[in-house]
């Protein structure tokens, strides 16, 4: 490959030119992905990182580190900016095989409430690729056990997710409507468990900033407890600082006798 006498040495150039000296077929992938898609990936990235199909004919590229995949498809494929990249969830099925459990459910996380990739792609994804050739799958599909609960609109519900998931009380409701006694609507709630009239709301550092919305959600849980609802409100930080404080407060509501 050439590249134009004066033109500037970018990451994307470099990116670009060491998919088309590889060969048909080469896409983006792992960390250089992961750095393409914006994902929040805290691993050093010394080398482009290439995948190919098996049975391809290709030549490496000067300074990358190549990936042969004999479960690499179109499913698997996309273009960003020009650039031939793996999809989101592919890309996060080939990191999981890399990151630790607690890296990877923060990423997974951060790449589901942000919308970045749909719940419902990526668990086909993993279910797809399951089975020998891809090493990331069991990781993963084992990182989307609390999504089964549902979706989560924060980061801070998310990390309320998982603690909830692995505390062995009854399953929350994410994302819930709480209705009055005539079917009215009264508020959309973090989690809530209905038989027992409970609601929790996760609050995270920005989620509530400012006098209006500090009235606001005081007249919205007004409006839940009028509607015969306990609530619980924890912040981000009391569920990574003080997690068995949260605990406790949950279990003598869903444990104890009902009220």
């Amino acid at each position: 490959m050439f590249r134009v006498g004066g033109a500037s040495d970018t990451w994307h150039g470099r990116a670009l030119a060491a998919c088309l000296q590889c060969g048909p077929g080469a896409v983006l992938s792992h960390a250089s992905a992961a750095r393409l898609r914006g994902l929040d990936v805290r691993l050093a990235e010394h080398r482009l990182e290439i995948t190919l199909p098996r049975g391809t004919r290709s030549r490496s590229a000067v300074g990358a580190r190549l990936h042969v995949s004999a479960r690499l498809t179109a499913a698997d494929r996309a273009t960003v900016d020009g650039l031939p990249v793996t999809t989101v969830a592919r890309t996060l099925v080939d990191l999981a095989a890399r990151l630790g459990s607690e890296e990877l459910a923060r990423v997974l996380d951060d790449a589901v409430v942000r919308r970045v990739v749909p719940l419902p792609v990526l668990v086909a994804t993993a279910h797809r690729l399951s089975g020998k050739g891809v090493r990331g799958t069991r990781s993963l599909t084992a990182a989307l056990v609390p999504w089964s609960l549902g979706t989560v609109e924060s980061h801070a519900e998310a990390a309320a997710l998982r603690l909830l998931s692995t505390w062995g009380l009854p399953a929350p409701v994410p994302q819930y409507e709480v209705r009055s006694p005539d079917g009215a609507f009264v508020a959309r709630v973090d989690f809530a468990w209905p038989d027992r009239r409970l609601v929790l709301e996760v609050d995270g550092f920005q989620a509530h900033d400012g006098p209006a919305r500090f009235v606001a959600d005081r007249q919205r849980w007004n409006r839940v407890r009028a509607a015969a609802w306990d609530v619980v409100q924890v912040t981000l930080r009391e569920l990574r600082e003080d997690p068995a404080a949260v605990r406790a407060v949950l279990e003598r509501y869903l444990l104890g006798p009902p009220a």
